[in-house]
């Protein structure tokens, strides 16, 4: 199977920060994604790594792009290299074989390398270096650090020791890291902190209706132990256990993971089964169905639970993209300056306050009735990829980027 094309999505008009636009033009960038394309293509890291391939075409970049499809590994459109169909020999090639990828670099020239960083291991070094040999800046992107906690298997997990020993000269061959969790420095070496971005075309143009009597809430995740949906069940169940509770409140949650069978054994215990609702996987115009019924989006509740205190989700970022405030418990730098469209609550194991949540929702509606409008041109604004791309290049290049 192939992996999918690797497409210009085209664009839909959005204020953007301002480059040198013959400086841009003549930029070549090498983007490394170390993901299977052709395997759950709905997958947020799926979804983001073509959404950071159509922002650099539309700011006019030229591209080279490394990436993996179960079939083998690619450079743009071209295979590399085609992996066993062992999976076990496939698991190793995909670790190890990136001498191919080093020949194809050998007379390449790129002015920075965008790197999707994972454990160090010998073959990634290597693949490091070389971009270092071929590139004025590289740059490595962690989605989550620290990463350690959700590596499961015992396999990766065994390479460790080799991250832990090369990460100590890192700063040789990487400038900048990009980062979503807020430090100022890993590995000793300086970070951008950055959010994630958002698909410029999910932005709505309209809002529709929403139910008054209900307040629906909605929540997009992969169901891991780290998104804290426990915390909300509990919630529910001391807000129902209340004699007249302000207003129905109606959860429903959108995805699966290995924390589904525990949660609906949880909503069952709780006798909640009337107001939580499990909707599985749902994508295109059945998601868009349910945001439309939905009055707010629950972000990730428990990130504390991998040591982690400042995040950026992809999710949290679609909620506002489709108007809807959002419940977060960690912080997330690009929500600052609309922070009376959130609704903060504690990074611990608590539940969820739903009297406040119900409080939070009404004073918003009563003060601000053109919140989601504002949330969605706010989101336009500062929340998409080319936004954040111009702001990594404007930090990389800074004498070269004004105009």
């Amino acid at each position: 199977m192939q992996p999918p094309p690797l497409i210009n999505h085209g664009y839909i008009g959005c204020p953007l920060l301002p480059l040198h636009k013959d400086f841009t033009n003549s930029m070549k960038v090498l983007v490394y994604y170390p993901i299977f394309r052709d395997v759950d293509t709905h997958t947020s890291v799926n979804k983001k790594f073509s959404e950071i391939i159509d922002a650099f075409n539309y700011l006019n970049i030229e591209l080279d792009i490394i990436h993996f499809a179960t079939t083998g590994i690619y450079f743009n459109d071209t295979c590399l290299f085609s992996f066993s169909s062992n999976k076990y020999i496939r698991r190793w090639q995909h670790l190890s074989k990136f001498d191919v990828i080093n020949k194809t670099l050998i007379h390449k020239s790129y002015d920075f390398v965008w790197i999707r960083a994972g454990l160090i291991t010998p073959w990634f070094w290597s693949f490091t270096k070389q971009c270092k040999s071929v590139a004025k800046k590289v740059i490595y992107e962690y989605g989550t650090f620290p990463f350690i906690k959700e590596i499961n298997s015992r396999f990766d997990k065994s390479w460790s020791i080799t991250n832990f020993i090369y990460s100590k000269s890192l700063h040789n061959y990487v400038d900048f890291i990009i980062t979503y969790c807020g430090q100022d420095e890993i590995y000793n070496i300086p970070c951008i902190k950055m959010g994630n971005g958002i698909n410029k075309n999910i932005i709505q143009p309209t809002t529709p209706l929403k139910e008054k009597n209900v307040l629906h809430l909605i929540m997009v995740s992969s169901v891991f132990y780290w998104h804290g949906i426990d915390r909300m069940i509990e919630g529910l169940a001391n807000y129902y256990l209340q004699q007249n509770p302000k207003k129905e409140i109606q959860l429903m949650i959108i995805g699966r993971g290995s924390e589904s069978n525990t949660l609906q054994s949880l909503v069952k215990e709780k006798a909640l089964d009337s107001y939580v609702t499990f909707y599985g996987e749902k994508y295109g115009e059945s998601l868009k169905k349910l945001y439309d019924k939905a009055h707010v989006g629950v972000g990730a509740l428990a990130v504390h639970r991998k040591n982690i205190v400042e995040e950026s989700t992809l999710k949290a970022r679609e909620y506002a993209a489709v108007g809807l405030p959002i419940i977060l418990a960690a912080h997330d730098r690009d929500f600052e300056t609309v922070s009376q469209f959130i609704f903060k609550v504690p990074l611990d194991d608590s539940p969820i306050e739903l009297n406040k949540l119900v409080d939070f929702f009404e004073s918003l509606q009563a003060n601000n009735p053109n919140y989601s409008s504002e949330l969605k041109n706010f989101t336009q604004k500062h929340l998409t990829w080319e936004a954040k791309i111009q702001k990594v290049i404007q930090l990389l290049f800074p004498t070269k980027t004004n105009p």
